[in-house]
């Protein structure tokens, strides 16, 4: 396992993190450990606190123990956590939330990771690593620190104002992709690039599997896998666009040789196509973007 202890400084104007991995909620100081980019052990004084069992995708929870025990968690498609269970499988706490995170605790738990599973800091705040969220204005605090989009209000948006589709794990403007929706978004780091936003895009082979988040694992006919992947630049061999799509963990499912592919409509089974005219938009956005491109595709 890799660890690390690592945040980016922060505003004065939000303080209860710390530089160096801590949180401090009251008089409790909180420090973390990381497998990546998820924490996996959380350190009070200097012992553990509490332990999480993590999956391969950001801010994929399973398990979390703690002084009161092992809890489960229960989450929806974008991560987000709706319930904790205990051994015996009873629902010790669980969660409501309105459509940009606003969150209602039923129960008693120290589990900090629940909408999208970010950290809520128990301030009326989400820690999304880059900068923080507040769900009640429905904006992040900060500017995002690649200086996106134009001056003004666009610099401070959640996920493009979707969040029933899109996630925002880092607190960063990216490529998002909606299995479901078949629909891309990607907001450019230069204040000068256009944004992109079309739902004429597809995944996955004809039939029920296309555009169908329970087909992810099927492979040669399923949509491409949820998780972050780096936008490649276009290839020279193809006469119209085609871009590799790499996972952001380096593991490609066996038999799947060629990776995952964006490119124009045709064999389709784990990559994203559309057509000619959407491409060609694409293609020239991203070129503007070339070496800074990610996506994050959501079920």
């Amino acid at each position: 396992m890799q660890t690390s202890v690592v945040r980016r400084r922060i505003s004065a104007l939000c303080t209860n993190r710390s530089v160096g991995g801590s949180r401090t909620i009251g008089s409790t100081a909180t420090s973390s450990f990381y497998d990546g980019l998820n924490p996996v052990q959380e350190l009070q004084l200097g012992a553990p606190s509490a332990n999480t069992i993590t999956g391969l995708g950001i801010d994929e929870y399973f398990q979390r123990t703690d002084s009161s025990g092992a809890s489960s968690y229960l989450t929806d498609a974008l991560g987000t956590t709706l319930a904790l269970a205990n051994p015996a499988g009873g629902l010790a706490t669980s969660y409501t939330y309105d459509p940009f995170g606003n969150t209602t605790i039923a129960g008693s738990s120290t589990n900090p990771f629940q909408f999208t599973g970010r950290e809520n800091d128990g301030t009326g705040l989400y820690y999304n690593r880059a900068r923080y969220y507040s769900p009640t204005t429905q904006r992040f605090i900060d500017q995002d620190p690649a200086d996106t989009l134009s001056s003004g209000s666009g610099l401070y948006t959640y996920v493009s104002n979707d969040p029933a589709d899109l996630v925002d794990p880092l607190g960063l403007y990216t490529c998002f992709y909606s299995i479901s929706s078949h629909r891309l978004v990607c907001i450019p780091d230069d204040p000068n690039d256009p944004l992109f936003e079309s739902n004429n895009f597809a995944s996955g082979a004809p039939g029920s599997c296309r555009d169908n988040p329970k087909c992810q694992a099927s492979e040669n006919e399923g949509p491409i896998p949820q998780g972050e992947y780096m936008i490649g630049a276009d290839r020279p061999d193809k006469k119209k666009m085609w871009r590799r799509l790499t996972p952001d963990n380096g593991r490609i499912p066996p038999g799947r040789k060629g990776g995952f592919g964006l490119h124009l409509w045709g064999l389709n089974e784990w990559c994203i196509m559309t057509h000619s005219n959407t491409g060609d938009v694409l293609d020239s956005d991203l070129d503007l973007e070339e070496g800074s491109n990610t996506l994050q595709v959501n079920p």
